[in-house]
């Protein structure tokens, strides 16, 4: 059962003041909050009316709108994708050496820096193609791994790497389908999320493993840690709260091996609803479309009910929850009529295609269509 808002809140504010008596804040106090976000933080702080503790644990991390900001990278936000750092993708990459087939989930980043090394036994198997759109990439296979079907790839690897999303159901699913990729004998290495990114997360890694105890020998937590960078969208959402965007995201990497003589142990994964959204590209940026409709009967508007950036990349965050629009810039929207929507993107090819299209609509939806696809074409973004 989930913990009420206001002892969630308690429980952050003793771990803050534990840590600042430590004489730790920023970034290193982040790191060691064990996965509660630095928008929780803050939020819990404030709630609290810790005003010293706010100042001590945000000094030199404040910022204040609007600023430009340069987007290097834009991040798929339906999927929460967190890309590794780069050392910390050559470190991972590292792991592979001395195995004669790899399976990665999810890394794109590790992939990479494997193939950078002129290695070609590795395959990628990822639904998001952005880092290999432009070009056919050998070894990439674009697959859902919550649904599609791996048999043809079956007990083909020696060792699988994975970084499955940071909820139980779907990572359960993904560690399924390991167990479909690894031969007898062979290594999984998967990221074990932190205890405190929601009140729910100490019982999940627990069941988790336990289930990795009944599939694999001798499972273990490795000394590498997971470091990741803050994606585009959530770069934004920081910034909306008035934090400067920081790499603060880490985790940890167990891993075990296959039984030689593999058993075919059932794994409970319970159905997971596959994801109904469809992609474009509106000049560098990339926007996300749910065909499900809102019950709003405005065609375009934000679900927040204040600014059009959301407050945070959380699933359970409820202007998130409510989004059928969502874009690697932190935007979050709600549609009556999806599919029009997506027809109004395709006919976007040049920047000034944004203001006729804008100008089909009517006022508050047009002139809100305008300024999304304003904020998303360029390189730079004013938040």
């Amino acid at each position: 059962m989930n913990k009420p808002a206001s002892t969630f809140d308690a429980e952050i504010v003793e771990s803050v003041r534990r840590l600042v008596e430590d004489s730790r804040s920023g970034t290193d106090l982040f790191n060691a909050m064990g996965g509660v976000h630095p928008i929780e933080i803050k939020r819990a702080l404030v709630a609290s009316d810790e005003q010293g503790l706010l100042k001590t644990v945000f000094a030199g991390l404040e910022t204040r709108g609007p600023t430009l900001r340069e987007v290097k990278r834009d991040d798929n936000p339906v999927l929460s994708f967190w890309p590794f750092t780069s050392d910390c993708a050559r470190k991972i990459a590292a792991l592979a050496e001395g195995y004669e087939s790899v399976a990665l989930l999810g890394t794109p980043t590790v992939f990479s820096a494997i193939r950078e090394t002129q290695r070609d036994n590795v395959i990628l198997f990822d639904s998001d193609d952005y880092f290999f759109r432009e070009k056919a990439t050998e070894g990439y296979v674009q697959c859902d791994l919550l649904s599609d079907a791996l048999t043809s790839f079956e007990n083909n690897f020696d060792l699988v790497i994975g970084d499955p999303p940071w909820y139980f159901d779907e990572y359960i699913s993904w560690l399924k389908a390991a167990i479909c990729l690894i031969r007898p004998g062979g290594t999984i290495v998967f990221v074990l999320y932190p205890q405190n990114i929601r009140d729910t997360a100490r019982h999940e890694t627990k069941q988790i493993l336990k289930t990795l105890e009944n599939l694999l020998d001798g499972v273990r937590s490795l000394a590498l840690a997971a470091e990741y960078e803050t994606p585009s969208f959530e770069q934004i959402e920081l910034i909306q709260n008035g934090i400067c965007p920081t790499n603060w995201r880490k985790a940890a990497f167990v891993s075990g091996k296959v039984p030689l003589q593999k058993a075919y142990r059932p794994i409970q994964a319970k159905p997971v609803r596959t994801n109904l959204w469809t992609e474009r590209r509106i000049g560098c940026g990339r926007i996300f479309v749910e065909d499900v409709a809102s019950d709003n009967s405005v065609f375009l508007q934000t679900a927040h009910p204040n600014h059009r950036f959301l407050s945070s990349p959380s699933r359970r965050d409820p202007s998130r929850k409510k989004a059928n629009v969502l874009s690697s810039r932190g935007h979050g929207l709600t549609c009556s009529h999806p599919r029009r929507l997506l027809e109004l993107l395709n006919d976007v090819r040049v920047g000034s295609d944004i203001e006729k299209i804008g100008n089909q609509l009517d006022g508050p939806s047009g002139e809100l269509f305008q300024l999304i696809a304003n904020d998303l074409w360029g390189r730079f973004i004013t938040v």
